[in-house]
């Protein structure tokens, strides 16, 4: 009878560190960095401080900077978001509404 108990108890202890173990290692894990930024529609535009201004998103693909923002002049933002070699820049104008190259 006594055999049956301690086996009993060595397998709840043997459980019991297999859980522990398996639990340090999913707590411990490395989160997945967030995906790469690909375009400007990634970045969290808001509206221009200025309303007759166009919040500018140029997007520079870098790593540590993947977007530089500035507020410019509604002509100056709509011939900038009309050139393609900007692909992935977006502007916010002052009514809300989001233009992208594409």
């Amino acid at each position: 009878m006594e055999d049956t108990q301690m086996m009993k108890r060595n397998m709840l202890a043997i459980a019991a560190v297999i859980g522990a173990l398996a639990l340090s290692g999913s707590v411990s894990a490395q989160k997945e960095p967030p995906p790469k930024p690909t375009s400007c529609a990634d970045a969290d535009l808001t509206l221009p401080k200025n309303l007759d201004k166009v919040t500018l998103c140029h997007f520079t693909g870098s790593d540590s900077n993947p977007f530089i923002i500035n507020e410019v002049s509604q002509s100056g933002a709509d011939s900038h978001l009309l050139n393609p070699d900007h692909h992935g820049d977006c502007g916010m104008y002052g009514d809300g509404h989001v233009v992208c190259v594409q």
